[in-house]
């Protein structure tokens, strides 16, 4: 859940921007109270941000999941998984068929999971996302081959043409497609808002700050199916919180009868809600196949 941050509405034309943070903001201002509910309320922000981590960070499996997934496979018979469909069941709001809240990367996330956790090489992924495509490639392969075969048949003496029907060597050799031992389905059965939305404030001689903290949750279901059977075997399900924190300050005072000074600052940080996402499929994998 975003956090917007709210203007102060009084006096827009007079209002000049100051480029500060808010403790520097109630220093200037020499407002103790002011001063000692910024530090209050900045300490859990400037936390909030630590806990966020550089930007760009590598997602992987954790060491559980990757221990699961390569126990499952270890002296199985099968040996191909693939990521049939993941849904967003969640109920939320559309747009063309796309959630406006769940990111619809649910399929390439759990390929992702499964790749980097077969360190051992106990098994393949393989994709049906692009199966269509990979059957029209195939076509055009035949194509090829057929094309090449006539070409070969017609430049060769009249009498070995008959025998050559059949027998020309396929310019662009393919193997069958690997038929898969286990699909899995995935999807997103919830998105929970503002399990938690709570805040305060303080304000005091035109002196304010306030804070504001909301908390979401997204939940996902994973099964594994045998192909062979039909069978669904194992299930697994997890969840993560999506936190979203605000620290707000703003001043509001005359500095003299025609000399308005208004500051305002406002800091907003936003859990991801792909990484929250990626997680709970992460934990959700790792519980199906322990269940396996």
């Amino acid at each position: 859940m975003g956090l917007e941050p709210v203007r102060n509405p009084h006096f827009e034309g007079a209002k000049l921007n100051i480029i500060s943070n808010s403790i520097r903001g109630c220093t200037l201002l020499g407002v103790t109270v002011g001063l000692g509910a910024c530090a209050q309320i900045q300490s859990p922000l400037a936390e909030r941000l630590g806990d966020q981590g550089p930007a760009g960070v590598s997602l992987a499996a954790n060491d559980r999941s990757v221990e699961a997934i390569n126990s499952f496979f270890d002296g199985r018979r099968g040996r191909t998984i693939t990521v049939s469909q993941f849904d967003d069941l969640s109920g939320a709001r559309t747009e063309n068929g796309t959630s406006t809240v769940v990111a619809a990367s649910g399929r390439i996330l759990t390929e992702y999971l499964l790749l980097r956790a077969n360190n051992e090489d106990n098994y393949a992924v393989l994709d049906r996302a692009g199966l269509n495509n990979l059957i029209n490639e195939r076509r055009l392969a035949d194509q090829v081959n057929a094309i090449n075969e006539a070409k070969t048949i017609a430049a060769a003496p009249a009498a070995l043409r008959e025998a050559l029907i059949g027998r020309v060597p396929p310019a662009i050799d393919l193997p069958p497609l690997l038929v898969t031992d286990y699909m899995i389905y995935g999807a997103v059965v919830g998105y929970d808002k503002a399990l938690n939305d709570n805040g305060g404030g303080i304000g005091v001689a035109g002196v304010r700050v306030r804070n504001r903290a909301s908390r979401d949750q997204v939940s996902v279901i994973m099964q594994l199916v045998d192909v062979r059977t039909g069978e669904i075997f194992a299930t697994g399900f997890s969840s993560r919180f999506i936190d979203s924190t605000s620290l707000g300050s703003d001043v509001f005072t005359l500095l003299r009868a025609d000399r308005l000074l208004e500051f305002e600052r406002m800091n907003v940080v936003n859990d991801p809600a792909t990484r929250a996402l990626f997680f709970a499929i992460d934990s959700a994998l790792m519980e199906m196949f322990n269940d396996a």
